[in-house]
């Protein structure tokens, strides 16, 4: 581990908790550190980048005894147990092992602005120490020993722009710099470590200094290929395999960045070549290409007119971390203009990609185990919308009339469509506008238990509303699109789905009786123990196989 070892690392043993390195330990804080402690947080570079560790010693003395210690204890109680350690901090001394001396701190804890996962790394070493490689032996002890004993996937680290040697120390250790943060104490700069995936402690350190032509080399390589044309194009079968190589690539990424234990990233039919042809059947699936390179996909589905949906975006691994997906970003929204609202999910393990997306405008709205969403709105809002009628989501009185477009109300309201009107401004509108008034918008409304009855919703757009338990009758919905909905328990009794198509869906558990699928065709699912009983096989066929004929032989064998 780094030519390190470990004392006292089991809770209960006298000695305190201690990490070896070359020219450094990092153990445990002790009461005896409060003296050296004060002196170095007072010394004027740690009051300059870290003003909110001096304090006096009286403060310092109290938090000590009843937060730094026991604080740290707990976070090694529950390490040595296996159990998470969740919000927990562990704060540690630097001691110089030639003099013994108390010459700094390393410490990990919980950073509330950072986007999750949130656990940072922050260090502190008085100046008579600098240029030795201290805090780098510290920062890389501590790091290497939270990924071998506790859950940790990842740890963050902050500097200030102008603070050159905290910087040097992360980039060093092998931090990746994922960009700037404003925080509430000013700008820094933003680094990551992931946990290694391949059974070891060593990371990738910074190049050797020896080799600046080398570092030069490829950043040049770099800003010649970022200066080439970034653009869409839509998806063509014939593009299928260099798409689903593609994929295989990212997939696997993927998987050795953030997962482990055989868990994979779910990327339905990534490695499928049908599947890259079905998500291109509305011409929304595009190539992201880099002059003449293929660098990526993306997958939209627009569901009604202003609302949009980023179904898949992946760049493949060498065009990472170069400014491409902020670009593709900006091209998809250019690209569909009407859209106002983007939503889209992102897998929470990788804080990169929550950093990204909430560094390019969008705000996060919620999270399960294994996936953060997200919501970005352009350019909205009620001053430059067409104003459509206002409706009282408890009705009306039999005295008021609700405001609804031309053809709702009577024959005398239809009949003098052609007068020219003056809105709620005062201004007049032509009498093309008032023929074909905007339509009617209803946002942040409750239609709780409404009934609606012999309503025409043609061409009508429902989007992020809680539609739960309603029931639908009598209705002709041709042609509807249901995209990114929850449709579990479901109920479709004495329906026409003639024509329909169902893809890229979870029916699991489903239950389908008395329905004539005359015709259908099935491809590409997953169909493991599913069930048919008495029904109808006349002209079915299994990968061309007749299923009558599958039955007879079956039936022949048995006997």
């Amino acid at each position: 581990m780094n030519n390190s070892s470990i004392y006292g690392s089991i809770p209960g043993e006298s000695a305190p908790f201690t990490l070896e390195s070359r020219d450094i330990l990092l153990r445990e804080f002790v009461p005896e550190d409060l003296n050296d402690f004060c002196a170095v947080t007072a010394e004027p570079h740690i009051r300059e980048f870290l003003p909110d560790w001096h304090v006096d010693k009286e403060t310092r003395r109290v938090w000590l005894r009843d937060y730094e210690i026991p604080g740290s204890r707990e976070f090694l109680e529950a390490a040595a147990r296996g159990a998470q350690v969740e919000d927990r901090m562990l704060r540690l001394a630097v001691i110089e092992r030639s003099s013994g001396r108390f010459v700094g701190w390393c410490c990990t804890g919980i950073k509330d602005e950072l986007p999750r996962p949130n656990r940072e790394i922050v260090y502190g070493l008085s100046a008579a120490c600098r240029g030795r490689g201290y805090m780098t032996q510290a920062v890389t002890l501590l790091a290497d020993w939270l990924f071998a004993h506790t859950d940790l996937r990842l740890i963050n680290g902050l500097a200030r722009p102008n603070n050159v040697a905290s910087n040097r120390v992360l980039q060093k250790c092998g931090f990746e710099r994922l960009g700037e943060l404003m925080l509430e104490d000013g700008l820094f700069l933003h680094y990551a470590l992931e946990r290694p995936t391949d059974g070891t402690h060593d990371r990738k350190r910074m190049p050797d200094e020896s080799t600046p032509a080398k570092i030069a080399n490829e950043s040049k390589s770099a800003q010649l290929s970022l200066g080439k044309e970034l653009c869409l194009q839509t998806a063509a079968a014939g593009d299928a395999e260099d798409l689903r190589a593609l994929m295989i690539e990212i997939e696997a990424d993927e998987t050795r960045r953030w997962y482990e234990g055989g868990e994979r990233p779910y990327i339905p039919g990534f490695d499928s070549l049908s599947m890259q042809i079905y998500q291109m059947r509305d011409g929304l699936y595009d190539k992201i290409m880099l002059g003449d390179r293929l660098v990526g996909v993306v997958l939209v589905s627009t569901t009604g007119r202003e609302h949009g949906r980023i179904d898949r975006l992946y760049l493949s691994p060498f065009a990472q971390n170069a400014g491409i997906g902020s670009r593709v970003l900006d091209l998809i929204e250019r690209k569909h203009a009407s859209v106002t609202e983007w939503s889209l999910d992102t897998i929470v393990r990788s804080p990169r990609n929550l950093h990204f997306y909430e560094k390019n405008g969008y705000v996060h709205t919620g999270e399960d185990e294994e996936y953060a969403y997200y919501v970005k709105k352009i350019g909205v809002s009620g001053a430059n919308r067409a104003a459509g009628p206002s409706f009282s989501p408890h009705g009306t009185d039999a005295n008021e009339t609700a405001d609804a477009p031309d053809g709702e109300h009577d024959s005398a309201a239809r009949d003098d469509a052609h007068i020219v009107r003056t809105d709620e401004t005062g201004t007049s509108a032509s009498a093309d506008e008032a023929c074909f008034p905007p339509a009617p918008r209803f946002e942040n409304r409750s239609f709780a238990r409404a009934d609606f009855r012999h309503c025409d919703l043609s061409e009508a757009d429902f989007m992020g509303g809680d539609l739960s338990r309603s029931a639908y009758s009598h209705l002709n919905m041709a042609q509807a699109s249901f995209n990114n909905c929850n449709l579990r328990e479901l109920r479709l009794a004495n329906a026409n789905l003639r024509g329909s198509r169902i893809g890229d869906s979870s029916m699991d558990g489903s239950e389908i009786l008395h329905v004539s699928l005359t015709g259908t065709s099935i491809r590409n699912c997953d169909l493991s123990n599913v069930r048919l009983a008495d029904c109808r096989y006349a002209g079915m066929t299994i990968d061309g196989i007749p299923v009558d004929d599958l039955l007879t032989a079956y039936r022949r064998s048995a006997e």
